[in-house]
């Protein structure tokens, strides 16, 4: 993922309270932008997970339904 779409989304998620950040000094002496999911953020993580799971199952099950065995 490159810088132009990156920050952008961080921005986003930062003003819908998803992400906090904070400034800190990196191991080679530089200063970083440290971003942590918030508790709200985890809440959300969560529900789009859900429904992500919820929409392969649908699609699993449309692209490989199950098999019907005639009965003799």
């Amino acid at each position: 993922m490159d810088t132009g779409s990156l920050y952008p989304a961080l921005h986003r998620l930062y003003k819908q309270g998803f992400v906090s950040s904070e400034w800190k000094v990196s191991e080679n002496n530089q200063r970083v932008k440290i971003y942590r999911l918030t508790t709200l953020g985890k809440k959300q993580l969560a529900s789009e997970r859900s429904r992500w799971d919820r929409l392969l199952e649908a699609m699993a099950g449309i692209l490989n339904p199950p098999s019907q065995e005639s009965e003799t």
